[in-house]
């Protein structure tokens, strides 16, 4: 969380340049696909269901490699790494209503 906290300074400063730096994308890629991926394992092993662990939060891993190996404004390089992210809430909340993924009762 703290790569990617430091990726989004970086991107937020630079939001008037052209693209983003190759520093910058490899620091949001490292911290939000580590996030996802740590998600995915933890869910997986928790719940025993490695097939929706797969599904979300695991797909987002390829998805923000993808866009961050595309040399594109910071603008456009955020918007969809919050799409990526925005699409897996609405994911795990769509697993969770079909009762794919159990979670603990508060």
């Amino acid at each position: 969380m703290a790569a990617t906290a430091v990726g989004l300074e970086h991107a937020i400063a630079h939001a008037g340049d052209d693209h983003v730096s190759a520093g910058t994308r490899g620091i949001l890629a490292a911290g939000l696909a580590g996030y996802l991926l740590s998600a995915a394992v933890m869910q997986a092993a928790l719940s025993r269901r490695v097939r929706v662990a797969v599904i979300w939060p695991g797909s987002g891993v390829p998805a923000v490699v993808a866009v961050t190996l595309l040399d594109l404004p910071p603008v456009v390089t955020l918007v969809l790494l919050t799409a990526v992210v925005a699409a897996g809430v609405a994911t795990g909340f769509a697993l969770h209503r079909a009762g794919a993924v159990r979670t603990a009762r508060v």
